[in-house]
């Protein structure tokens, strides 16, 4: 089962400080894949929906002292190939 809360935010960046430009690149590779699953989707002929919340309490990440200059120094590099997939997000 998958829905809003367990998808979340489909952005490893924040679209907010990349820019216009990340939010569309991100829209049309989704839309995109969407449009090319169109022809092998079928027709839900009696839909149904459910509603279920929960609250989950995690606690914060905490990072040391060195992890933050590691990242504050490799934000300069996010942009460009220097820096692995996983690096940038660690980054950010």
């Amino acid at each position: 089962m998958c829905g809003v809360g367990t998808c979340g935010d489909i952005n490893h960046v924040d679209v907010a400080i990349r820019g216009q430009g990340s939010a569309e690149e991100i829209g049309v590779m989704l839309g995109e894949t969407v449009e090319k699953r169109l022809s092998v989707l079928s027709s839900v002929n009696q839909p149904s929906l459910a509603v279920r919340s929960a609250t989950v309490k995690a606690p914060l990440q905490s990072f040391s002292d060195e992890e933050m200059a590691e990242a504050r120094e490799n934000m300069e590099l996010v942009d460009s190939s220097e820096l692995s997939f996983l690096e940038r997000v660690r980054a950010y």
